[in-house]
């Protein structure tokens, strides 16, 4: 513990989802900052966050990167005190593996468990605070749950589901407090600052305003279904009561594609969009002005209950539900599985909206109360009034400071990597502005050797069409030598689109396929991959990335293909498999592509050694027809996504 030192000065590391541009978890830092700065305002905060600089900003703290357990390790040595505080953090949707603790950024529990583990070696008191539990489906999942909180000095929970699924683990009752949401105690922006932000809207205000939020979401029922129902119920309620609609986005540009598609399916109605980027307390202010919320954000339905708005919560996750039972009323919510029960709560919550606004505005101050409760526990064990940390010992202290060496080793390869890419990168772009001095528009929109000035949005037009079954992208370092270009033909013999990517000029390219072909060159979309993988398709043309070569613009192509919702696919050439510099890259995607083939047993034993569970055989001598059946087979599931993509649809779980 703490040896004579004033709670005041204390310096307290906090880590959650936050800097990641989630509003919920936004809010809960919001929260949790506020409790801690009235307790004690001289305390030193330090936030591990994604986007460093806004927080640094916004807040008033000091940060350090979440990506970055070196110096993540070394802020817990600085910290008098390590908060693991609020969301639903502690789940396993994308599975754990305990080989990827302290792997720089790796998701979820390989990440959030690894923060106990840190405080227990550098013997800091640990609380958990305020946090969601579940759900955890499997038994490596449930183990680090156990162990993260079987080594904190005080656990906070916001829900009693949370507790038992603890409980379940064995970790003692005793030891768990059910207190509520930290963001319960953020003070919404007043009225008139949220009728501003309607009126810049141009929101009528004197007129029904309804607020709908949502998310992406395909476990246990499509996309599509429940956006299609969804807005069948909105554009039905909004005609009845002759109601604007709010859209809200929660996380900027996570959000927007399903917001978007339920836009296009409102017929007859006004909808707007709130746009900008306003702090959590003006967006829990603005749900406050409307006069119902369609919320399928769990801390959209906390601000309802914050501002005592009539709310229809939408249950993706346990949690939701959870919340709404809390307050005592389970009736508002409808299950996103089963949407047939939509229209007549709807109607229901509509009809008793000053019930359910009295009731919320009463639930909300106790919650309030309940949340605070968080912020006196952490002042009482960092005053020693809890028990605190284990006793240091020499073993502990010198294993502290050899695992310090060794995340240090890692930070600076992984900084060494990134400058080798970035030297790549300009190398080839300082190639290309050399060989092109006339001005002439971006390369990775450029059609270098097929039909001359035609753009990539041009060929996805002439292309892509309703039918049109799968785009892919080829990401190869050779062509001919490796069959991408029997692949390519092969394809193009399907009718399916391609985008080439490769590291040279291919003339090729359109005789093969037949005009079916896009060919970028590698370093044109080194400029602009982001700009690539954002190609709108229709909602039924499933799009593949396609990785041919391991190398380092892999790393980001296979992260950014996640995160725009492409399916990847990994089939390495005999050469790039054995090649000497790829190792890295080629670990990376085989434990990160959703599917990794190998093109014979022989190779596949040299790929056992990594992930064998997930490799699929290509048996030698199949033709290229056969194998883009089997590639077109493996991908037509939607529901197998990689843990790196899981992470990023659900890196705000809370």
């Amino acid at each position: 513990m703490i040896s004579g030192m004033k709670k005041g000065h204390a310096r307290i590391l906090i880590t959650g989802s936050y800097g990641q541009g989630n509003t919920g978890d936004e809010a809960i830092l919001t929260a949790i900052l506020d409790q801690l700065r009235r307790r004690m305002p001289d305390a030193r905060l330090v936030v591990v966050a994604g986007d460093t600089e806004t927080i640094r900003r916004q807040f008033g703290v000091e940060t350090v990167w979440w990506g970055d357990w070196a110096g993540i390790a070394q802020a817990v040595r600085q910290s008098d005190m390590v908060i693991q505080g609020g969301g639903g953090i502690f789940f396993d949707y994308s599975g754990f593996h305990a080989w990827n603790l302290f792997e720089n950024g790796a998701p979820d529990l390989a990440h959030y468990g690894g923060f106990s583990l840190l405080a227990n070696l550098y013997h800091k008191p640990f609380m958990v605070y305020g946090v969601g539990v579940g759900p955890l489906t499997t038994d490596a999942g449930r183990e680090m749950v156990k162990v993260a909180h079987s080594l904190a000095d005080k656990i906070t929970v916001r829900d009693v589901e949370s507790k038992s699924s603890l409980e379940e683990l064995g970790i003692e009752s005793n030891g768990i407090e059910v207190t509520a949401d930290p963001a319960f105690s953020m003070r919404p922006a007043d009225e008139g600052r949220a009728r501003e932000i309607l009126s810049e809207q141009g929101i009528d205000c004197a007129r029904p305003v309804i607020a709908v939020t949502a998310r992406p979401w395909d476990y246990e029922i499509t996309q599509s279904e429940w956006e299609h129902s969804l807005a069948g119920a909105i554009s039905e309620l909004a005609h009845s009561k002759q109601a604007q609609i709010l859209m809200v986005p929660f996380h900027k540009g996570y959000d927007d594609g399903p917001l978007s598609r339920i836009r296009e399916q409102l017929t007859a109605s006004e909808v707007f969009v709130l746009g900008n980027r306003y702090a959590p307390n003006e967006i829990a202010g603005v749900i406050g002005a409307c006069d119902l919320l369609i919320g399928m954000r769990l801390h959209s339905i906390l601000f309802a209950i914050l501002t005592g708005t009539p709310a229809v919560a939408l249950a993706y996750d346990p949690k939701v539900r959870s919340l709404a039972r809390r307050i005592g009323h389970e009736e508002i919510c409808v299950d996103l599985a089963d949407l047939s029960r939509l229209k007549v709560v709807i109607d229901d919550v509509w009809e008793r909206r000053e019930e359910l606004s009295r009731d919320f505005g009463r639930a909300g101050v106790e919650m309030g109360l309940l949340s605070e409760r968080n912020a006196d526990l952490a002042c009482e064990l960092l005053n020693g009034e809890i028990a605190g940390a284990v006793s240091p010992d020499e073993q502990s202290d010198m294993f502290g400071e050899a695992f310090y060496g060794r995340l240090q080793a890692v930070r600076v390869r992984d900084r060494m990597i990134a400058k080798q890419f970035e030297a790549s990168e300009i190398r080839e772009v300082i190639d290309i502005i050399a060989e092109e001095p006339q001005p002439r528009r971006a390369p990775s929109f450029e059609m270098a050797d097929s039909k001359k000035g035609e753009s990539l949005a041009e060929f996805l037009e002439r292309t892509v069409t309703e039918t049109t079954g799968y785009l892919i992208l080829i990401y190869t370092r050779g062509y001919a030598k490796d069959g991408t270009a029997g692949l390519v033909k092969a394809l193009a013999e399907r009718d399916i689109p391609t985008i080439l990517i490769s590291g040279a000029e291919q003339s090729a390219t359109r005789a093969i396929s037949g005009g079916k072909c896009f060919h970028i060159t590698e370093a044109a979309m080194n400029a602009s991959s982001d700009q690539v993988l954002s190609v709108t398709t229709p909602r039924s043309c499933r799009r593949v990335v396609l990785v041919r070569s391991a190398d380092l613009n892999t790393f980001r192509l296979i992260n950014h293909a996640h995160a725009m919702n492409w399916a990847t696919v990994y089939l390495p050439d005999a050469s790039e498999e054995r090649a000497e510099g790829v190792l890295d890259a080629h670990d990376y995607i085989v434990k990160n592509a959703e599917h990794v083939f190998a093109g014979s047993e022989s190779v596949k034993g040299d790929m056992k050694a990594i992930d064998a569970a997930r490799i699929k055989t290509v048996a030698e001598g199949k033709s290229f027809n056969d194998q883009v059946a089997e590639i077109l087979k493996v991908v037509a599931d939607p529901a197998v996504k990689s843990p790196v993509r899981v992470a990023i649809e659900g890196a705000n779980h809370g």
